[in-house]
C-alpha cells in the first residue's frame, strides 16, 4: 500500500509538472484542465487557489495508486 501511495503521489506530480510545462510552453490549457474540480458537485461552487487544485489531483493520483496496487496485488 505504500508503494501504491508513493507510485501516486510521484506520477502525479511529474504529471502535473509535464503539464504545465506544455501550457508554458503552448499557451494549450492542459494543465488547467488537470486541475479542473468542476465534475464534482460539490467543489464547484468554490474557487480555490491553484495550490489547493493541485494538491487535489495529488490526493486523487495517491487514491488511485492504492488502488491499482490493490489490484495488481489481487491478480499476482
Amino acid at each position: 500500500m505504500i508503494k501504491g501511495a508513493a507510485a501516486g503521489l510521484v506520477s502525479g506530480v511529474f504529471l502535473g509538472l509535464f503539464l504545465k510545462v506544455i501550457e508554458f510552453s503552448t499557451s494549450e490549457k492542459v494543465y488547467t484542465l488537470l486541475l479542473n474540480v468542476d465534475y464534482v458537485p460539490v467543489l464547484k461552487r468554490y474557487q480555490f487557489s491553484e495550490l489547493v487544485e493541485f494538491v487535489l489531483h495529488l490526493i486523487v493520483s495517491v487514491v488511485l495508486g492504492i488502488g491499482v496496487s490493490f489490484v495488481l496485488r489481487i491478480k499476482s
